[in-house]
């Protein structure tokens, strides 16, 4: 069988030209296991596109979540699901199948964009100029799209993005949305374009308003297969990130933390699966806006024990304060508050165990013994096997 030569590396021919790239080939560039899940995946559709270029190949898999698969022109692999194992991992596999069953798609698409580019390369400015506005006065997509790209944070080119994101929601509806789902990659590729030129602010509020715009129109789609809830929480991702990579002032950074915040305080969406919780977090770009963060919070934790009856809000609110407080390095303070829950909530009795896990064992050991009685009873079962399970990481 054929076998790969190194970890990460495949053998396959050069440009992958048929009948050269088969289903054996790929088999023994894996191993059993990585093709045979990667077979599934591709089994299922979960290949999402692929694209050849030189000799290289690029595609993208949703598994639990999207991987950037990318197989150069000599076999290397890279993927960002990050397998050390030898070989393709699933996701390579995947997109290498994919390849092996559509090659003839992929070469010809390869040939219409070396001809593109060529005429594009000899057309003159003024004639592309004429032809990209008559383009865009017809078609309402492309004008969004141009806008999005290229529409500036300044009085005269500011786009509302927001805007835009509704106009594209107002051709679907429940029998629509799943099988011609709307993509927003454009508005996340002009973020990451602002953020490179130097203009964060504006990177923030494109993903801010992608993300208000999805949850203001998420009752019109189906989404039972989680595609507008996984592009909402990417745009509440991509905004904390942006934040918390310090491109901006710290008033600034602040006003859009405080925003997170906010948000996560009011969350009750279904399209949002908690999203605001960790990007609150992730919009800090240091101590300073991580104690800021603490003071915002720590205003809104109650002064009472939590129970069983308390609401989840509540107790989201008492462990992004714990979460914070060990991001600060001051896990003694999280340890005091959460103590402060645990026997009256199994949940808060959790998160105290976890976070003893990574700093007193001993102390987890015991809080674990003490639950037993506390939370012996048959409602509590299935918590408790979970809190339970955690004794095995004590040594």
């Amino acid at each position: 069988m054929h076998k790969s030569d190194a970890p990460g590396r495949i053998v396959l021919p050069r440009a992958f030209v048929r009948p050269g790239l088969t289903a054996e080939r790929v088999r023994g560039a894996s191993s059993e296991a990585a093709f045979k899940e990667g077979s599934v995946l591709h089994a299922r559709g979960r290949v999402t596109s692929a694209r050849m270029d030189g000799g290289s190949l690029t595609g993208s898999v949703k598994d639990e979540k999207p991987h950037r698969v990318r197989v150069g022109a000599r076999g290397g692999v890279s993927c960002a699901c990050g397998a050390r194992s030898e070989g393709a991992c699933a996701h390579a596999v995947a997109v290498l199948l994919y390849a092996a069953d559509n090659m003839e798609a992929l070469l010809s698409a390869k040939r219409s964009r070396g001809m593109v580019g060529e005429i594009i390369r000899r057309t003159s400015r003024a004639d592309l100029q004429k032809f990209l506005e008559s383009e865009i006065k017809k078609s309402p997509d492309v004008r969004r799209r141009f806008l999005v790209r290229f529409g500036g944070d300044d009085a005269a080119t500011r786009t509302n993005y927001r805007r835009e994101v509704d106009v594209m929601f107002a051709g679907v509806d429940h029998m629509t949305s799943w099988n011609d789902r709307l993509r927003f990659t454009d508005f996340f590729r002009a973020a990451k374009a602002h953020e490179r030129r130097g203009r964060a602010a504006e990177a923030v509020r494109i993903c801010r308003e992608v993300s208000e715009g999805i949850e203001a129109n998420y009752g019109r789609v189906d989404d039972s297969g989680g595609h507008y809830s996984e592009e909402f929480c990417r745009a509440v991702r991509e905004m904390a990130a942006c934040v918390g990579r310090g491109g901006m002032g710290r008033g600034e950074r602040r006003r859009h933390i405080s925003y997170l915040h906010r948000r996560f305080l009011k969350d009750s969406s279904e399209v949002s699966e908690g999203a605001y919780y960790q990007a609150s977090i992730d919009a800090c770009a240091d101590a300073k806006d991580l104690e800021y963060l603490a003071e915002l919070n720590g205003q809104l934790l109650p002064e009472g024990r939590v129970t069983e009856n308390s609401e989840y809000g509540v107790l989201l609110g008492i462990y992004l304060q714990a979460e914070v407080l060990e991001n600060l390095g001051r896990w003694e303070a999280a340890g005091g508050l959460l103590e402060k829950h645990y026997r009256t909530n199994i949940d808060a009795c959790r998160e105290y165990v976890e976070l003893l896990l990574r700093h007193d064992t001993a102390r987890a050991r015991s809080v674990l013994e003490e639950a037993r009685g506390i939370f012996s009873d048959r409602r509590y079962e299935d918590e408790y096997e979970y809190v339970s399970r955690l004794a095995d990481r004590i040594k």
